[in-house]
């Protein structure tokens, strides 16, 4: 065997080394990548299995306290009309719906109105008037169970809808993947107890 042999011979060990080690480094950033890989799908898993339901159950009542307040401003302005149809015909103006869908994740499902009156004469005694119009005598604030306090009590229900959804088996779990069904009810104190000078009737029951 020549020195020149043993020279291609080193030079073939020395070429085989050196894609071996390459190879080797190869592999292992390649396990590093698996690995990093693996590490982001397990993070990814923990995200969805625990953070985003924290901010779906945190979103909700967040939602809710907003509504209420939108709720509370727009009965105060229903009780600030000179007469309660005035009041009864603003209930259908989209103001209301408009102002909650601004929120985000709320679904107006209906909306009532009711003037309620609570006697101070007899304790405990009330009438609730769902319609215009339609007061005894007897509840106003000339009548026999006054004196009285009245009460508009506006009524609003809707569904909040979590922040992000997902399924979680086919299961319905409110705040998760199906929304929260709420009831407001604000009650405001009704301003106008004067009469009408042309008809001589309360603007309460007018």
């Amino acid at each position: 065997m020549t020195c020149y042999d043993l020279h291609v011979i080193a030079i073939g060990y020395g070429l085989l080394l050196s894609l071996s080690l390459a190879a080797l480094r190869r592999m292992v950033k390649s396990r590093e990548r698996g690995q990093q890989i693996t590490e982001f799908a397990v993070a990814l898993a923990i995200l969805c299995v625990f953070f985003i339901p924290l901010v779906d159950l945190g979103i909700v009542p967040i939602r809710y306290f907003i509504a209420q307040a939108t709720v509370e401003s727009f009965a105060r302005k229903l009780a600030l009309t000179e007469n309660i149809t005035q009041a009864f015909k603003l209930l259908d103006d989209p103001e209301l719906s408009g102002s909650l869908a601004q929120i985000g994740g709320m679904q107006v499902k209906s909306k009532g109105l009711a003037l309620h009156a609570v006697s101070h004469k007899d304790a405990g005694k009330t009438f609730k008037m769902d319609k215009p119009k339609s007061m005894p005598e007897v509840w106003l604030p000339a009548g026999s169970n006054c004196p009285c306090q009245y009460m508009l009590v506006l009524s609003v229900q809707a569904d909040i809808w979590p922040l992000v959804s997902f399924g979680i088996g086919g299961k319905k779990i409110p705040g998760l993947n199906a929304p929260f069904e709420v009831s407001i009810d604000m009650p405001v104190n009704w301003e106008n107890l004067s009469r009408n000078p042309v008809t001589g009737g309360y603007f309460l029951n007018e």
